[in-house]
């Protein structure tokens, strides 16, 4: 697969949403850092998912921003058609905003999986997680660690069964290309590593601990660990 097509936008309209060819639609989701939209190809039925970060929102630096897209760049460079990660199809700007084009992927997240359905049987978790590995692996020969790999973050080909999932959204990512920040805790609450926790360097480790994380949620449908807020209320409860 080639490198990314990174450009400016020039031909974005915020009016219509337009922008390079591609039409925005629905939003499909937001998150702390960014909003994500359906879109499509003009004069095409082909569809695609845009994530939107917005240049002005105080989280969104120009650090963190350069960092996301130089780590996808490179992921890009190194993606075979048996990869891991999710396809990224071009990464666009403009004055207000970055807008990552990625493949539409129908069957969802692996948590709305979960969601749905309380848990993923054993058979489906072991052929989930051993494709995961490889995608840990694939990072970790390519230099990034992902630094929030949880269900949210892993994307389904199918709602049917876990083949071939993709791993999405490099936000929080780190490379050794660009140095890996032991200063900063990131990542999500329950799936990051204990040695992050005490400020140890970040390494593919990390990304390892927090599939296994994911690899208990998938078969018994809650995490392993409880978050501060049940922890806090578990502290709370009156003494028998």
């Amino acid at each position: 697969m080639g490198s990314l097509n990174s450009t400016c936008a020039t031909n974005f309209n915020c009016n219509s949403w337009i922008f390079s060819g591609w039409e925005l639609g629905e939003r499909l989701g937001s998150g702390a850092f960014a909003r994500v939209y359906r879109a499509w190809k003009s004069g095409t039925l082909e569809q695609a998912a845009v994530k939107v970060l917005n240049k002005y929102e105080a989280h969104n630096t120009a650090a963190s921003l350069r960092a996301e897209i130089e780590i996808l760049k490179l992921l890009s460079q190194r993606m075979t058609s048996v990869s891991t990660i999710a396809e990224i199809f071009g990464i666009y700007q403009d004055s207000t905003a970055v807008y990552i084009v990625m493949k539409m992927y129908s069957g969802g997240t692996l948590e709305d999986r979960i969601t749905a359905f309380g848990h993923i049987s054993e058979s489906e978790t072991h052929t989930l997680v051993r494709q995961l590995l490889l995608g840990v692996l694939e990072l970790q020969q390519a230099g990034v660690v992902h630094c929030d790999l949880k269900p949210d973050n892993i994307l389904l080909q199918c709602e049917h069964n876990m083949q071939n999932p993709k791993i999405c959204d490099f936000g929080l990512a780190m490379s050794e290309q660009l140095g890996l920040d032991t200063e900063h805790v990131v990542g999500t609450e329950c799936y990051i590593a204990p040695e992050v926790l005490t400020r140890q360097a970040y390494s593919s480790a990390c990304d390892v601990w927090a599939l296994g994380v994911v690899t208990y949620k998938a078969l018994c449908g809650r995490l392993p660990f409880p978050t501060n807020e049940k922890a806090k209320q578990k502290n709370n409860d009156p003494k028998p």
